[in-house]
């Protein structure tokens, strides 16, 4: 009886841990998702910048240096 108790704890114990590790899979996909957003806007906001340099740098050149 006492050995039958502790295999059921043990069997308890490891479905337990096995639900942890499959929540803890599943916030590590939903995080490498996010991830994956963020590095696309990050990608989408440096060209932004840059095509915003580009138009600066053109302006300036039309223009001349500011007055003062």
């Amino acid at each position: 009886m006492k050995a039958a108790k502790r295999y059921s704890a043990k069997v308890n114990e490891h479905q337990v841990s096995a639900k942890k590790l499959a929540k803890a899979a599943k916030l590590r996909a939903k995080a490498a998702k996010i991830r994956e957003q963020v590095a696309k806007h990050d990608a989408k906001i440096r060209a932004l910048q840059r095509k915003i340099a580009d138009l600066e740098r053109r302006a300036n050149q039309l223009a001349g240096p500011p007055m003062k």
